[in-house]
């Protein structure tokens, strides 16, 4: 077979992966030796465009979907702080960035020399005619199901999104249900052949769905989920090429700003007030990124009290959480909402780095990049196996994105529940179609 990146990943070119990691030690050693603001951000987007060159620009290879979306999770603060340090709320320590850039250097060089599956060259990749009309069919009924859950959501008439996220089983459902489906897009777009056409149709009455309720529960999460999942699917298939970038990156950067604008306005009628007297870049850094590094900061801030404080046993316990629903073992968003801002009804997302720190400061950080990247190195297997396991990798690559701003836990969760939970209602939705019922 001939694998993704062979050419540059083979034993003769072992060479690029030694300059590629001895330029990541080096960017670490700058930063280890040096304070700078400025010079923070400017190195650890070198480190992410020396990686994007190394994997030739393929957005759905880790080394330029992770190293993009980590360093823009983890800079936006700092550049918010750089652009006006009035607005941050927590200020700026040299730990913020520096600690971000090992994390970053732990997975890059974990999966730096991982060959990778091209879908076009997986001769695993094809589906029954029958079971293709079934994932379709199954898209539809999630659509009206989801739409469903909507509108009585809508009816309760909540008048914030704690009140609403802590409902009980509707808002759960309907927000499993959006998951799912996204998932099943992804099969159904890469399950496609000349034979089997996929109807557009159904991605967008889903799609749209999944725009209803990320509107009127102001989950800009499930919007990016489904965007990075059209994203990632229709390149694996060949659909959007690399000059279809200069148009879908400035078309995302906009819909980021515009849904943040309007997170609020179908829950209390408010606007963010940041739309109207910032500039384009305060407004996309200030919609979902600017978060984990913000709190991260202010987990800095308060390194006496909170380093460590969570201990090594947390990665356990966010494994068995992710596998069994109502666990009650420690929650690491929990603790910082309850520690930080006990009583506020605004629940706030927490950092992917922050849990690395709680758990055992920059050990804590490297051990829960570790094991990350092991995943990572886990799910880049999957892409040889079949549909099932391309469509698995393409949701964990976005459960790994979401979660830069959550826990370990929440990835796990897209890593493993929400692909079972959606193999599972197929299967289901086949025995229940063979029977008649």
């Amino acid at each position: 077979m001939n694998n993704y990146s062979s050419a540059y990943f083979s034993k003769s070119n072992v060479y690029n992966y030694l300059l590629f990691s001895l330029f990541i030690i080096f960017c670490n050693s700058i930063l280890y030796l040096t304070s700078s603001i400025g010079l923070d951000i400017t190195v650890m987007w070198m480190v992410t465009i020396y990686s994007i060159i190394y994997s030739k620009a393929d957005i759905l290879h880790p080394l330029t979907w992770f190293s993009t979306s980590f360093s823009l999770y983890s800079s936006a603060y700092a550049i918010l702080y750089l652009i006006d340090n009035q607005t941050a709320n927590y200020g700026y320590t040299h730990q913020n960035i520096q600690y971000s850039l090992i994390a970053l250097s732990v997975v890059l060089l974990l999966v730096g020399g991982k060959r990778f599956t091209k879908l076009k060259n997986n001769n695993k990749a094809k589906m029954l005619d029958s079971d293709y009309e079934m994932v379709g069919w199954v898209l539809l009924m999630l659509a009206c199901f989801s739409f469903l859950l909507t509108i009585i959501l809508i009816g309760e008439g909540f008048t914030n999104k704690a009140t609403m996220a802590s409902s009980g089983p509707i808002f759960s459902g309907c927000t499993y249900s959006i998951r799912i489906g996204t998932f099943l897009c992804s099969v159904y777009i890469l399950a496609s052949d000349e034979r089997k056409q996929f109807k557009k149709g159904i991605i967008i009455v889903f799609g749209s769905v999944v725009v209803l309720f990320a509107m009127q529960m102001a989950e800009r999460d499930a919007i990016l989920r489904f965007f990075l999942m059209l994203v990632l699917a229709l390149w694996a298939k060949g659909t959007i090429t690399k000059k279809m970038l200069i148009v879908i990156i400035p078309t995302g950067y906009f819909v980021m700003i515009f849904v943040n604008v309007l997170k609020y306005y179908f829950i209390d009628g408010t606007i963010n007030p940041y739309y109207n007297n910032t500039s384009l870049l305060y407004q996309f850094l200030n919609t979902d990124f600017s978060a984990a590094g913000s709190n991260f900061q202010l987990l800095l801030n308060h390194s006496d009290s909170v380093k460590g404080c969570a201990g090594f046993k947390t990665i356990a316990t966010d494994v068995l959480r992710s596998v069994i629903p109502k666990i009650t073992f420690f929650n690491p968003s929990h603790w910082f909402n309850n520690y930080f801002f006990s009583g506020s009804s605004w629940n706030r997302a927490f950092t992917l780095v922050g849990e690395g720190y709680i758990i055992g400061g920059i050990i804590g950080i490297i051990l829960l990049f570790l094991v990350i990247g092991i995943l990572i190195r886990i799910l880049i297997n999957f892409t040889s196996k079949g549909i099932w396991q391309y469509a698995i990798y393409i949701y964990g690559a976005i459960s790994v994105i979401s979660s830069f701003r959550s826990t370990l836990g929440d990835m796990l969760v897209g890593i493993i529940r929400v692909p079972l939970l959606s193999i599972f209602i197929f299967y289901v939705a086949k025995k229940m179609l063979k029977k008649g019922i």
